[in-house]
């Protein structure tokens, strides 16, 4: 993200619009918004995690299974998560590769969470990140993300969604290898 004022379509709690307006307002104004995340997993069942920049406005320096973003006013889910992929680690997703899980109301925020699932066999040593959205990028195996979730590690964002999103993401790794 730029330093230009992020604009953003505000809804309200059923997901219906009120207007666009600066990401800043809309938040302060208590309105809900959109945004798109994506899971990356590699063929080895390993989930890249990042650890979010201490200059982010929401959960510095904490670490997350998810990539992802606001969407612009004029953009779908869909869009928004293959952008948001390719402005913080590089990876340019065509929008067929992402595989939609669901929209989650998502209280912490107040986002209508679009969360998608992508395959991606980057290396994350060699991902060029944009250090303003990630301080660190590594892959976690599923059993390691799962204790991560699971104890409730204070180093880790944790908005109540991660499990089943977890559970869902096994389950297409496994239907892949049937």
């Amino acid at each position: 993200m730029t330093d230009a004022v992020e604009m953003v379509l505000a809804v309200d709690e059923h997901d219906q619009p009120v207007g666009v307006m600066p990401r800043a307002r809309a938040k302060a104004d208590n309105h809900w918004t959109r945004s798109a995340h994506v899971w990356v997993y590699n063929a080895d069942g390993q989930i890249l995690c990042h650890k979010r920049s201490l200059s982010k406005d929401r959960s510095p320096g904490l670490w997350t299974s998810s990539l992802g973003g606001h969407l612009s006013p004029d953009e779908d889910y869909t869009a928004a998560a293959a952008r948001e992929v390719a402005e913080e680690i590089g990876i340019e997703l065509l929008t067929g590769n992402l595989t939609l899980y669901k929209i989650l109301k998502i209280p912490h925020g107040r986002d209508y969470g679009a969360i998608f699932g992508a395959q991606s066999e980057a290396d994350s040593a060699g991902l060029k990140f944009d250090p303003a959205e990630i301080d660190q990028l590594c892959w976690y195996d599923t059993t390691q993300l799962r204790q991560v979730i699971h104890s409730r590690h204070p180093c880790w964002v944790h908005l109540g969604h991660e499990l089943e999103v977890l559970d869902w993401l096994e389950y297409q790794l496994l239907s892949r290898v049937v």
